[in-house]
């Protein structure tokens, strides 16, 4: 899978881990943490080859999250490196 880098917030709701992007109204649920990573991977991810596919930019037509994510981002206290790699946009986690 290739990367695309993108800033995320994660967090818990009604018993569900949500991960959100930061910057774009993608967003993804599952009963653990890393599942809602995984599923937020997969998505950003589907986003990207159907704008590759189809000759747009990613995320074209995606509209940007709504305010409280990124509220939630700048006020979070946790940031969280991916895989390791450097340069990673930040992902935080909110309690």
């Amino acid at each position: 899978m290739e990367k695309t880098p993108v800033r995320i917030i994660a967090f818990q709701e009604d018993g569900m881990f949500i991960a959100h992007c930061v910057d774009h109204d993608i967003a993804a649920s599952a009963v653990s943490l890393d599942a809602a990573i995984r599923r937020l991977r997969l998505t950003v991810e589907a986003e990207r080859v159907y704008a590759e596919q189809h000759d747009k930019a990613i995320f074209e037509g995606v509209g940007r999250a709504p305010q409280y994510v990124t509220d939630m981002f700048d006020a979070a206290y946790l940031n969280v490196s991916s895989d390791g790699a450097k340069q990673v946009p930040p992902f935080r986690l909110a309690a």
